[in-house]
């Protein structure tokens, strides 16, 4: 077994302890957006003062599993930061193919919006945070262009994009269990093989990589492990070497080693202070600055 992966998998015992001590102290709201169980939001309130920026955030656990109340106490981290945060639920392989995912993170955009007008609560500047499968939709969400057209979506709100170890280009190698979650994302497509990637295919418009284009000026920060044994460190070098190529301003965390298993960084983060993690202080470092 890879050496990257057996590092993910020793990981699970510290990362199941430190979240069976989390004590949650906020209540959030939920929002129904549609009629599968999936599809709702979860609205965390601050405690105290807000801060003007709102967080989307969205949620991984590789399309198939997951959702906000699972990961609740990330919402409470961004919360205790001063952050509204919506956390985002939506539709799960392999009952549901792509593009049923970022069809809901696009859906719950728009309720997000509407439910904050309502609230009174600033909508005008929305940070896309996502970790893992979360990045790759968050990603979507931010830099397809003709998605936010057609579909009328108010992209003016949107201030930055953050992704935690997120697929976001689907050419070179990939990680078996990379393959294999895609394979049921993209269930019309043979393999994970690049050369399956025909012009108007699902598994073409799902990509990330391909949305980036000149004039696009939305910042990003890219997070990623080296020894990330589910989705490789080339797959986040090159999505962020091109959109730097672009003009697109970047900013690129690379974890520390020894923390840089996947689920350590892109979920496990957030169990930590921010004082002790390199990693959540980098991001919230980077969100403050926009």
């Amino acid at each position: 077994m890879d050496r990257d992966l057996m590092q993910e998998f020793a990981s699970y015992p510290s990362l199941f302890w430190k979240l069976m001590r989390v004590k949650s102290s906020i209540c959030p709201q939920k929002l129904s957006y549609g009629e599968e169980k999936d599809q709702y939001l979860l609205h965390f309130a601050p405690l105290g003062g807000a801060r003007e920026k709102v967080i989307y955030y969205i949620h991984g656990g590789g399309w198939n599993s997951g959702n906000p109340l699972f990961f609740r106490f990330i919402g409470e981290k961004f919360a205790k930061e001063g952050y509204h945060t919506v956390m985002a639920g939506y539709r799960k392989t392999p009952a549901f193919a792509y593009p049923a995912q970022i069809e809901d993170v696009r859906s719950g955009y728009d309720k997000m919006i509407r439910y904050l007008k309502r609230r009174r609560i600033p909508s005008d500047r929305i940070v896309v945070v996502g970790s893992s499968a979360g990045a790759h939709l968050g990603a979507l969400l931010c830099y397809d262009t003709m998605m936010q057209k057609k579909t009328g979506m108010n992209a003016g709100a949107l201030q930055g994009f953050a992704g935690l170890g997120g697929p976001y280009y689907f050419g070179g190698e990939h990680t078996a269990v990379l393959q294999r979650l895609m394979r049921d994302l993209f269930p019309e497509e043979e393999n994970g093989r690049e050369e399956n990637m025909r012009p108007g295919s699902e598994k073409a418009e799902g990509e990330p990589y391909t949305k980036l284009h000149q004039g696009q000026k939305l910042p990003m920060l890219i997070i990623h492990g080296r020894h990330d044994g589910v989705v490789g460190y080339e797959n986040a070098a090159v999505f962020a070497a091109k959109a730097s190529s672009l003009g697109i301003p970047v900013g690129f965390h690379t974890v520390s080693a020894g923390k840089d298993s996947h689920s350590l960084y892109t979920a496990g983060c957030f169990l930590e202070e921010r004082d002790g993690c390199e990693t959540l202080d980098a991001l919230f470092r980077w969100i403050e600055k926009l």
